[in-house]
């Protein structure tokens, strides 16, 4: 609640010190709560005090305002009308003292609600037409009101409307009656509305505003409900089947009509098509199996107002229909072979709307061309197999795409067909051919390694690696043509090792073996026959005359003047280095093992101990005659080397020797022959 005080107008001054209020309110309303009512004012520095602050208080705002509070008690106008104050100021400055009096008379009243000036007792009434048209936003009236107590503002609001409904609002500070929707899209005839009008206190007045709207009236269907018949085997093909019949009492000519509707069950809509005008057409055979019955629910409005729903019921009517496959599209893998023999499995499964029994799934040859027809299907065991032999070698087709038809009891078709994917593979069942050259002749002058010939294979297969070929070298004749020649996996032959003079004219016989990458392998063997010839590096000039003169033919053997410049020679003149220093290096080893550091005889050696020790000569049973061990004869496997053969005379210290004498005193060494080195061997 809001207190007004109003001063008296009396002011007690005192010298150039005043006192007064600001707002000068002479009342206060009696439901008041505790609230400040009004300021009073000092013109100059000043401390202001109540007689009586039971009631009302003089509250400090700053040093020369204060408030005017009411504080405390009920407030009556009737047992109290007014409260006489007097209000004491003085001044606080030290060099002179001032006082200042303000008497005030309060006036208690009470508090009244706001007064609707709209209407007539509280009320009004109006009519709406809603063609006129009431659009979303529209000012359909206005709720005036004004406050006693001046209590503002005051605000406005609906509180109920009979019917329940929401198609209209209050602006809260204005009181315009505002609607919510076009009133075309309404069906009320009447509306009463409750509105509240309150002040800032809380004081509510009530007005009632009776609306009556001639209301826009909604489209109909004029030829709904009805029921047609239609059969299943009936060919769709845009035929119409309804032509709605739309009215709008109130419209005309230019007001559109909206035709809305929805088919039942929704999987039957893909059937179905609808013209701009309305107009309903089918557009796919009907199915009685699936479903007996259809229901077409349509609504007409005119942008605002909406005709109850209408129902066109379509009675789908049973007829006789071919089988047809539940799963379209297979896939098949068979390997080639004989008919009957590689198979696969497919679970085709065949239905029949009236459930009549499938006799067969076909092959359709109409829809299938040259290798692609030699199959079929076992119905009894689900399999996909040949119908013939298949090689496909001969075939050169290795996928096909293939239609089956089935065919129920009667003999009728199916209505579709079932695709069938079916990729063969290859099966390694051709062996490979090698082709080999004539007779292949290689010399001494070829540069090593030389590439003597390429070999070549076929592999009648149909896919990799079934037909791809790979060579190796599997024996020579004689053997150690083998040493001297290679074969690589692409088929190349090499000349790698330099086959000897002594080997002119010979020939070589090399068994090769093509392979194939197939699972198993498969292989075959063949022989190449390389002759070698060794040729001297010659360069021949051939004259001829004419005809008619005896021909004569000069052979001039030409070399160069440095006989290093010639390849070949140079070749062999390394050879018979190489050659030249292994036997001196034989030789070196020779007279080391077996004559002694400086290649001594026996002979000699003793005569040149004798001449050392001319005084002191001693004979062999002298130098032997201390006892000595005898290593005993070893038989045993572990120990048969050239020092524990039995019979190499090692038991008696004398040493071994090729002769079947033994020697006599320390003139031979007791080492056996060297070890025989072994040939050395060629490894690729």
């Amino acid at each position: 609640m809001f207190i007004f005080v109003l001063l008296c107008c009396h002011l007690y001054s005192t010298s150039s010190f005043d006192v007064s209020m600001i707002n000068k309110i002479d009342y206060v309303l009696e439901d008041a709560s505790p609230m400040d009512i009004d300021q009073i004012r000092c013109t100059s520095r000043c401390s202001c005090s109540l007689d009586d602050t039971t009631t009302f208080q003089v509250i400090s705002f700053s040093s020369s305002i204060f408030r005017l509070r009411y504080y405390n008690g009920p407030l009556s106008a009737v047992n109290t009308p007014y409260y006489d104050l007097n209000i004491t100021c003085t001044t606080v400055s030290p060099d002179e003292y001032k006082v200042g009096s303000l008497p005030v008379r309060i006036f208690v009243r009470q508090n009244n609600p706001p007064v609707i000036d709209s209407g007539t007792g509280y009320q009004d009434y109006k009519r709406l037409d809603s063609k006129d048209p009431y659009l979303p936003g529209s000012i359909v009236y206005s709720v005036r009101a004004h406050e006693l107590e001046n209590q503002l503002p005051l605000r406005f609001r609906i509180s109920s409307t009979s019917p329940t409904t929401n198609i209209f609002q209050i602006g809260q500070g204005s009181g315009d009656v505002t609607t919510n929707i076009d009133l075309r899209a309404t069906v009320l005839n009447d509306v009463a509305l409750s509105i509240e009008v309150s002040d800032s206190t809380g004081k509510t007045s009530i007005f009632i505003l009776f609306l009556t709207i001639l209301t826009n009236q909604p489209p109909n269907i004029s030829n709904l409900p009805q029921t047609i018949t239609w059969e299943e085997n009936k060919p769709g093909s845009n035929l119409l089947i309804f032509e709605p019949k739309c009215v709008d009492p109130d419209g005309t000519l230019n007001d559109p009509l909206i035709l809305t509707c929805t088919i039942t069950p929704s999987s039957e809509t893909s059937k179905f098509d609808v013209s701009s005008k309305g107009n309903w057409y089918i557009t796919a055979p009907l199915d009685y199996e699936k479903t007996k019955q259809i229901q077409i629910t349509c609504t007409l409005s005119d942008s605002y107002l909406q005709s109850e729903q209408k129902v066109l019921t379509i009675l789908v009517l049973d007829v006789n229909e071919p089988p047809f496959f539940v799963t379209s599209l297979f896939d098949c893998l068979l390997e080639e072979s004989n008919a009957g023999v590689s198979s696969c499995f497919l679970d085709i499964q065949v239905e029949d709307p009236e459930h009549d029994s499938i006799r067969s799934i076909d092959v359709r040859t109409a829809s299938n061309t040259g290798s692609c027809i030699k199959f079929r299907y076992v119905l009894a065991t689900k399999i996909l197999t040949f119908n013939a032999d298949y090689d496909l070698e001969i075939e050169r087709k290795d996928k096909c795409d293939i239609e089956l038809e089935a065919k129920d009891e009667h003999g009728l078709v199916s209505s579709s067909r079932a695709k069938v994917h079916v990729t063969i593979i290859d099966v390694n069942d051709n062996t490979c051919i090698p082709n080999m050259p004539g007779i292949v002749t290689i010399t001494n002058l070829h540069t090593m390694p030389h590439r003597v010939a390429t070999l070549m294979a076929r592999d009648d297969d149909y896919t990799d690696p079934n037909n791809k070929v790979t060579f190796e070298l599997v024996t020579g004749q004689p053997s150690e043509a083998i040493n001297h020649f290679s074969v690589s996996k692409n088929g190349e032959i090499f000349y790698f090792d330099k086959i000897p003079e002594s080997n002119n004219g010979k020939g070589f016989a090399l068994t090769i073996k093509c392979v194939d990458g197939g699972r198993p392998q498969r292989s075959a063997e063949a022989t190449l026959l390389v002759k070698y010839e060794w040729t001297t590096t010659t360069s021949t000039t051939t004259t001829t005359t004419t005809p008619t003169t005896p021909s004569t033919t000069t052979t001039e053997a030409s070399s160069s003047d440095d006989p290093f410049d010639n390849a070949s020679f140079v070749a062999l003149f390394v050879v018979l280095l190489i050659m030249l220093i292994a036997g001196l290096i034989g030789l070196l080893v020779y007279l080391i093992r077996y004559r002694g550091l400086c290649g001594t005889t026996p002979s000699s050696s003793q005569t040149l101990v004798e001449k050392m020790e001319p005084s002191n000569k001693l004979s062999n049973e002298t130098i032997y005659s201390e006892t000595r061990e005898v290593m005993p004869a070893k038989i045993n496997n572990q120990y048969r080397d050239t020092y524990w053969n039995n019979g190499d005379y090692y038991e008696t210290g004398a040493g071994h020797t090729s002769s079947p004498e033994l020697t006599q005193g320390s003139k031979r060494l007791a080492i056996g022959p060297p070890p025989r080195r072994p040939r050395p061997a060629f490894i690729f």
